[in-house]
């Protein structure tokens, strides 16, 4: 675990060094078209999809289902070469979680068990950004880009009785393709629908509490497709 963490605050340290870059050198053009530092928050719903195939065998088995909800923070830096056209770099973190759980009674005993589903992801982006339509006052536009970071997930059961079970954890690198829509009002305010696309998969390492063996699978992984509706202010 301690090396998972390391790894993400290497993204994050080497994600603060273009944003500073930026706000030290005073760069950004017009902050009437949308240029400067932003912050945001950002919330929706994560898919989750599956692939299992042994070691030296055709078969591959898929699944696919919702992995629960998502909140998210994200800040970087806004730069508008013209009123239509500019890019913008941020960091941002999304924790996905999706709890159940059950109860039963039979006779004087009561059990019960909760099962949280979830996901910390963080990535470093490098999004184009288009304001299609404009007034003086409000920007319809798109994005696209993508994104470089690491993330973890698992599924952990726990039944009362106090036992604890766990069905996997995973991790690995994430190189997401980022594309929505945004809506930007009075040069300060930008609300977006956005969809992170995964190109990799997160490497499932634990099945039931037991290390995956090495070469035992060609693939035994784990994917997020992130959905979300956010927030920003532009300073």
């Amino acid at each position: 675990m301690n090396k998972h963490f390391k790894k993400i605050a290497c993204v994050a340290a080497l994600s603060l060094m273009p944003m500073m870059a930026f706000a030290d050198d005073g760069v950004g053009g017009d902050s009437g078209n949308g240029s400067g530092l932003f912050l945001g928050l950002d919330t929706g719903y994560s898919f989750q999809f599956t692939k299992t195939q042994v070691k030296n065998s055709k078969e591959i088995d898929t699944a696919s289902g919702m992995a629960g909800a998502n909140v998210g923070v994200k800040a970087g830096y806004n730069f508008f070469f013209t009123p239509m056209f500019g890019v913008r770099g941020y960091l941002d973190y999304t924790f996905v979680f999706g709890p159940s759980g059950t109860a039963s009674e039979g006779g004087a005993v009561k059990t019960s068990s909760s099962t949280m589903n979830s996901a910390h992801l963080i990535t470093l982006n490098a999004d184009l950004l288009v304001n299609i339509m404009q007034t003086d006052s409000v920007a319809f536009g798109a994005f696209v880009g993508i994104g470089l970071g690491y993330g973890m997930a698992s599924n952990v059961t726990t039944s009362n009785p106090g036992t604890t079970t766990t069905a996997y954890k995973a991790g690995g690198f994430l190189l997401p393709i980022n594309v929505g829509l945004s809506l930007t009002a009075n040069n300060h305010h930008r609300f977006e629908l956005g969809f992170k696309i995964p190109t990799l998969s997160m490497d499932i390492t634990e099945v039931s509490g037991v290390k995956v063996p090495d070469n035992a699978f060609d693939a035994l992984n784990v994917k997020l497709f992130t959905t979300s509706v956010g927030y920003s202010y532009i300073f």
